[in-house]
């Protein structure tokens, strides 16, 4: 892989995660790294994995990994499996809630019958705490009808995490939902223009 594109990754990453922030590899995977972590687990494709998240502003942090996989064509830009995973939660918090993750999976071969790039959704519809009681726990949730309902209809809903929400679908002008990365510049302005929406809107939602 180029180190000319993770160099240019880590420069924008700096612009929004400080001076210390860059890409730890390991054979052809670099994930995220800087001076200020945390642990969390890494809900993806059935799998619980522990990993180090960095911290963004507030309560706020991500987590980013990036695998590059050559292809014949040494022209061609390799296959790319890009992954930015949202976290919240408190810097002693080692199950921080996970949000929702940001992808770009490139198939050289385009064969993939995802939308590329896509958004993943993790929905909280309710965050139980923890009380000293157990029993009074139990108590208050068997109350609760809203609660009750849910337990009864959770098993019908769809995994909604699992479904791949577009995120350049271009169907006003009948174009695909499907993208490349045909050269390093595209995964570059993706990069830094997704960094600043996600920033943008999280800021927003929390000065409500």
């Amino acid at each position: 892989m180029d180190k000319h594109t993770i160099d240019n990754l880590i420069k924008i990453g700096k612009n929004y995660f400080g001076e210390s922030f860059s890409f730890n590899p390991k054979n052809n995977i670099f994930r995220s790294s800087s001076n200020f972590q945390s642990k969390a687990i890494n809900i993806r494709k059935n799998e619980r994995i522990p990993i180090k998240v960095i911290n963004w502003f507030d309560d706020i942090w991500v987590y980013i990994e990036i695998k590059f996989i050559p292809t014949p064509d040494k022209k061609a830009f390799p296959n790319t499996f890009f992954s930015l995973s949202i976290f919240q939660g408190g810097d002693d918090d080692d199950e921080k809630t996970q949000l929702f993750r940001a992808e770009w999976d490139n198939y050289n071969e385009k064969k993939n019958s995802h939308s590329q790039p896509h958004w993943h959704i993790y929905p909280h519809k309710y965050k139980i705490k923890v009380h000293q009681d157990f029993e009074d726990f139990l108590e208050l949730t068997e109350q609760d009808e809203d609660f009750l309902s849910y337990k009864e209809n959770d098993k019908n809903l769809v995994e909604i995490n699992k479904f791949h929400f577009a995120m350049n679908g271009q169907w006003s002008e009948n174009n695909s939902e499907f993208h490349s990365i045909s050269e390093e510049k595209d995964l570059i302005n993706w990069f830094g223009g997704l960094l600043n929406h996600i920033k943008m809107e999280l800021k927003y939602i929390k000065e409500q």
